[in-house]
């Protein structure tokens, strides 16, 4: 169901868009209509924070200043915050959490976003960084009506449903001693990538510096490679380590690394070891070609314009025809095809986007093999992805 908008003036709009201006201090987001339509925030749960059932909105703006519960929340540590949308309409949802205490809510302080119908409840589960600074900040939890909105949400603009819900919590500060495994840069997937260095990057974001720790290694579960590192790192400081025995890849296909620390001293282990997938591509021989959608709709707007251009350059019969939900990547990108077409226009751009995420290595591995790769996006829903290959 949709809603009937209301008509506003262009002098009312003006002063309602002025109320969102932050000068030094965190901005109040204004709702035109807010909770009078039961468009409203139901719920919020974190820690000992616990406000449901909690009606509309405190102001007439939409705005509910609820800054008066908190919770404490421990650097390094992970939280579920639930949130109970209202009983009338569907809402997107946005939190932040103010980690530097700048009054301003970041886009990497964006702990998650839902889209909930009438009366559901989410949850949201984040980690609270090990350097968000020490003290009292804020949480906001912002609903906009409809669900299915581009998120993040703006955490300040003016909106026309909803509400917003400002909260306190206390951090803890950062570790005193923590050191933390933020990747592998080496090796990358490539083609007949042979014999190569294993380089893992150690960040000490603790308040002390370090030394005598061990640095591991080990590639699809097997033999454990390690070192201890030589010198001392200092506090906020980063390393790029490379392994002195170097890695041999003896076979095309895929290989799990993981590298972690050991440390004596370290304070919290939940950011000492890093993941990574390197794909090792064979040279591309094969002559098969894909064109590859989603099976949720037709062909983007209505149109045969891609598959007449498949018949026109391959031959009638002489490609295939696959789809985000049910391909096999590994059939796809394997030395066997020598062209994929990803299609993403139209509303198949967010299951375009999802194929991307899970697979980008797999497809970087196989374009560097020698691959040809046509992605196309026009795209009629989501908020906008990354095409891979920075």
């Amino acid at each position: 169901m949709m809603k009937t908008r209301h008509k506003l003036s262009a002098l009312a709009v003006a002063m309602l868009l002025g109320g969102a201006t932050a000068f030094a201090q965190y901005c109040t987001p204004v709702y035109t209509t807010g909770t009078s339509d039961n468009d409203r925030i139901d719920g919020v749960v974190l820690g000992d924070i616990s406000n449901t059932a909690s009606g509309g909105e405190i102001t007439d703006i939409g705005y509910s200043d609820y800054t008066d519960l908190s919770t404490d929340l421990s650097n390094g540590a992970t939280y579920t915050l639930s949130v109970t949308n209202g009983p009338s309409w569907s809402t997107t949802i946005t939190a932040w959490i103010d980690f530097n205490q700048d009054e301003v809510f970041d886009t990497d302080e964006v702990l998650g976003n839902l889209s909930l119908s009438a009366a559901a409840t989410g949850d949201i589960t984040f980690t609270v960084p090990v350097t968000a600074l020490a003290g009292e900040t804020r949480m906001r939890v912002r609903g906009v009506y409809p669900s299915g909105l581009g998120t993040p949400l703006d955490p300040c603009s003016s909106q026309t449903y909803g509400e917003a819900e400002d909260y306190t919590v206390n951090l803890s500060g950062p570790l005193e001693n923590n050191l933390t495994v933020t990747g592998i840069p080496a090796p990358a997937s490539g083609a007949d990538l042979g014999t190569v260095n294993v380089t893992v990057s150690i960040w000490n974001s603790g308040a002390n510096d370090a030394s005598g720790f061990t640095i591991s290694y080990n590639v699809d579960g097997g033999l454990i490679t390690s070192e201890v590192y030589g010198g001392t790192l200092a506090a906020g400081e980063s390393v790029d380590f490379t392994f002195g025995d170097d890695f041999t890849f003896s076979y095309y296909g895929c290989y799990d690394f993981l590298a972690w620390i050991d440390w004596a001293d370290d304070s919290f282990d939940g950011d000492d070891s890093y993941s990574k997938t390197v794909c090792n591509a064979g040279p591309v021989t094969g002559t098969g070609a894909w064109y590859v959608n989603s099976n949720t709709t037709g062909e983007p707007w209505g149109s045969t314009s891609n598959t007449d251009a498949m018949d026109a350059v391959f031959g009638a019969g002489g490609w295939s025809m696959e789809h985000y939900e049910t391909a096999d990547p590994f059939v796809l990108f394997s030395s066997e095809n020598c062209f994929v077409f990803l299609e993403g226009s139209d509303a198949h751009a967010n299951e375009l986007e999802t194929f991307l995420d899970a697979n980008m290595t797999t497809i970087e591995s196989w374009v560097s093999g020698g691959g040809r790769l046509l992605l196309n996006a026009a795209p009629n829903e989501g908020d906008g992805m990354s095409f891979g290959f920075d």
